[in-house]
């Protein structure tokens, strides 16, 4: 995905937060990722803008929702790399999902070099989340 198309999707996302996210905290953070990423120069910003756009369920929710070039089989939830707002092969790679086995965290995991995510509340007990 192109980064013109990822900033229009980034502002579609900050004008819906209020509706998407219901805890303050959470919504102030993913708005100053989404600020901080569209802030940046042109060219430079679509690592940032994808990793906004990921960071929270409701985020990658609304693009599902709102997207009907997003196939069902490539968003978070499935065993197998994601694509962005494109048909397999085609577009931005997000990540793979991981969930904590004991509570509802979650988080997707951009490369292999970044790790397993770890839970902030119980640590290194998050599992690939098979589809």
């Amino acid at each position: 995905m192109k980064e013109n198309e990822l900033r229009s999707c980034a502002i579609a996302v900050r004008e819906k937060l209020p509706e998407l996210i219901a805890d303050a905290r959470q919504r102030e953070r993913v708005d100053r990722q989404l600020s901080d990423a569209l802030a940046l120069a042109p060219g430079t910003a679509a690592i940032a803008l994808r990793k906004a756009l990921r960071s929270h369920e409701a985020t990658r929710g609304f693009l599902q929702a709102e997207t009907s070039a997003v196939p069902e089989q490539m968003m978070p939830g499935h065993d197998r790399a994601i694509g962005m707002l494109g048909a397999p092969g085609v577009g931005s790679i997000i990540g793979t999902y991981f969930v904590c086995s004991e509570c509802d965290y979650d988080k997707v995991r951009e490369t292999l070099a970044d790790g397993t995510p770890v839970c902030p509340v119980h640590g290194p007990v998050m599992m690939r989340k098979d589809g």
